[in-house]
């Protein structure tokens, strides 16, 4: 699809380096975006509800069952999930999470890269707390990091991440840790290490959306192809994966 759209853009930078997470929000809350809208009554265009507009938007449900608003950021996106030529509106994105009072919403749904938002996301990133638990994962030289396992066993993301595991034929082992980060300007976090072969980008874009709704506000959980990290390489080889592929 040739969308050129600087939100889509912003969020496959996101899916594929945690560095750009930040960027990616920055740019959400500032973007219009696009909903496709069952009310005859309004055209594709900019909302006005200076004038009583209103619309009439449809939902959509996840793995789990959720209803979730479809959000879109650009007609073309929107016209290629609905398959066929739809109305649409037009929304600030700041301006509809307070019309709907910030519930759960998913973007670009259907195409390879989307991303679901809890309501616990979306309050954060309307109040700007969001912002404070996005950490930029630069290592300065000479900078300390610590890894270990967490005190609390995360039971309930690990049993997420083993389901999408099991789903990736090239998926063999899979690790996780807490690391503490010196430079960092936030505590302790998880990171997921994952052992496996050729391109892992799909895999932990899936888990990352995956987990996104059980993990608090701010937090972050980072993924790392194990192939391709020196600097975790040891440790995590000789600890229990707490996923591992059936032979």
């Amino acid at each position: 699809m040739n969308t050129e759209d600087k939100l889509s853009h912003a969020l496959q930078l996101a899916a594929n380096n945690p560095d750009k997470r930040k960027d990616f929000y920055s740019c959400l809350l500032t973007s219009d975006i696009y909903l496709i809208n069952q009310n005859p009554e309004v055209n594709e265009g900019q909302i006005d509800t200076s004038n009583g507009a209103t619309l009439s938007l449809i939902c959509v449900k996840n793995q789990k069952n959720e209803e979730l608003f479809p959000i879109f950021s650009s007609p073309e996106y929107l016209l290629h999930f609905t398959k066929n030529a739809a109305t649409y509106a037009r929304i600030n994105m700041q301006d509809f999470l307070n019309a709907i009072k910030c519930a759960p919403c998913i973007l670009n749904p259907g195409s390879e890269y989307s991303k679901e938002f809890t309501t616990k996301e979306l309050v954060a990133l309307l109040d700007g707390s969001l912002f404070d638990g996005i950490r930029e994962h630069v290592v300065a030289a000479g900078t300390r990091i610590f890894i270990g396992q967490p005190a609390v066993e995360p039971t309930q993301l690990i049993e997420l991440l083993k389901n999408c595991f099991s789903q990736f034929e090239n998926v063999f082992e899979g690790y996780i840790a807490q690391i503490i980060d010196e430079g960092a300007p936030v505590g302790p976090h998880l990171i997921v290490a994952v052992k496996g072969n050729g391109n892992l980008k799909e895999l932990f874009h899936n888990a990352s959306n995956r987990i996104n709704s059980i993990l608090p506000a701010g937090m972050i959980v980072d993924f790392i192809d194990l192939s391709r990290s020196e600097q975790f390489y040891k440790y995590f080889l000789e600890i229990e994966p707490f996923y591992r592929a059936r032979d």
